[in-house]
């Protein structure tokens, strides 16, 4: 019998400052049977964090074998470049995005255009429907951006969500993502995530239960994240735990 489990690396957090975007997202590790896929890579800073968090599962980055990447954002795509072995899995219609400069028209800020031309060739695009291990397969969410996606484990109703549902709280308020391609289809995602999903990993969150009413219950109780204030030389150190 064929085997899948995941667990989440690095728990997004959703918060915002006013100095801008954090992009803390959600990396998850999918297994199944023997093929390893990271879900997303994180940010600059989230590097060493990642690796020693791959490391507490005794699993090298060599042994990564799939890279799916739900939009090239940053804060998603910008650690593709640390797993040597893998296919890096991104819709067609978000490379298009970003390769024609369209994501400036958009007035798209967090495309880190650099570091995806410098990865192109090993770039793989999949389209809704392909399969990328037994049952999971790839879902197109756009609206955030015109290619994100997304990656559905129909028998479990897992969805791998990115940041077509970036949080708990904008789902249950009927609030879109911020959206570059459409707020309008970034909402109808919503309508297929309480139809046909049971687990949600969201793009900024941990993971949540959809009940039959419409409102979510968290897998885990809290993020254990912590921010660490040095606010003043002589007063204390303020920590801020999530």
């Amino acid at each position: 019998m064929s085997k899948f489990s995941y667990r989440v690396l690095l728990p997004g957090v959703p918060a915002s400052s006013t100095r801008g975007s954090l992009g803390w997202c959600t990396v998850s590790i999918i297994e199944y049977d023997n093929i390893k896929i990271l879900f997303d890579t994180g940010s600059y800073g989230d590097r060493s964090n990642l690796l020693h968090a791959l490391k507490q599962q005794n699993i090298a980055a060599e042994a990564i074998d799939i890279v799916f990447i739900s939009h090239l954002h940053y804060d998603h795509c910008i650690n593709a470049e640390l797993f040597p072995s893998a296919s890096i899995l991104v819709s067609e219609r978000e490379l298009e995005y970003v390769l024609t400069g369209e994501y400036m028209q958009h007035n798209d800020p967090y495309v880190p255009y650099s570091a995806v031309a410098a990865i192109k060739t090993r770039l793989v695009t999949c389209k809704e429907g392909d399969r990328i291990a037994g049952g999971m397969s790839v879902r197109c969410l756009p609206g955030h951006t015109p290619g994100s996606s997304g990656l559905y484990w129909e028998e479990e109703r897992i969805l791998f969500a990115g940041d077509a549902v970036k949080n708990g709280w904008d789902f249950t308020q009927g609030k879109a993502p911020p959206a570059f391609h459409s707020e309008m289809i970034a909402l109808k995602n919503y309508s297929f995530v309480k139809k046909s999903v049971s687990l949600v990993v969201p793009g900024h969150d941990r993971p949540f239960h959809i009940r039959r009413d419409g409102s979510i219950e968290y897998a885990a109780s809290r993020l254990c994240e912590t921010i660490t204030v040095f606010s003043y030389p002589h007063s204390k150190i303020v920590p801020i735990v999530f």
